[in-house]
């Protein structure tokens, strides 16, 4: 009982929209959606420090201003998302 009342406090206290994080999250998805309306770059680019990220074999190491971060993030939910198409294209 006790674990379950601090899971429900920690969900409300996260995902709330006046919670600690859900009102950062919410900013800045507003502002991604807004900036992808311009009549600027088709692409969302995510480019600083292409090239210089670090291989250590088992995790990529990279700059604390580089992009390394979304860009695994990005490679992470095209195989999720297209694991099953690429199953099916062997099969």
């Amino acid at each position: 009982e006790s674990m379950l009342k601090r899971t429900i406090l920690y969900s409300r206290l996260i995902n709330s929209s006046f919670g600690m994080v859900g009102p950062d999250d919410l900013t800045a998805y507003h502002r991604v959606q807004n900036g992808l309306e311009s009549n600027g770059s088709e692409w969302v680019e995510m480019h600083r420090h292409f090239g210089r990220d670090e291989d250590k074999g088992d995790h990529f190491h990279g700059l604390l201003t580089g992009d390394l971060d979304i860009r695994t993030q990005y490679k992470a939910w095209k195989e999720y998302m297209t694991k099953d198409q690429l199953s099916q294209e062997v099969a």
